[in-house]
């Protein structure tokens, strides 16, 4: 057998080998987040779509804000963070987690 025959299917079976990996990489990255947009439920009940990650919560009371069902990236919470403070001024510049005791 030639060299070239080799040379021909080693390139094949390289290919073969790189093609399936870079279509599942491209697949996995899926399409660019939405906008985040803020709809108001009802009286101080507010529900985000849009963003990285799924659909969040929040609720505004006269003490604070409860928010749940958190994005998953960093930037994208911080797009949550944002509209929450354009909503009501009790909201802290820089935000803590509580837990009950």
């Amino acid at each position: 057998m030639s060299e070239n025959y080799y040379r021909r299917n080693f390139l094949f079976v390289l290919a073969m080998m790189i093609v399936p990996s870079a279509l599942a990489t491209l697949a996995a990255q899926g399409p660019p987040a939405s906008p985040l947009s803020v709809n108001l439920l009802k009286d101080g009940v507010y529900w985000t779509e849009g963003g990285s990650g799924g659909n969040t919560g929040f609720i505004v009371g006269k003490e604070g804000v409860i928010v749940f069902d958190a994005k998953t990236t960093p930037d994208s919470a911080k797009e949550v963070l944002a509209a929450i403070a354009k909503i009501t001024p009790s909201w802290p510049q820089s935000p803590r987690s509580r837990r009950n005791p």
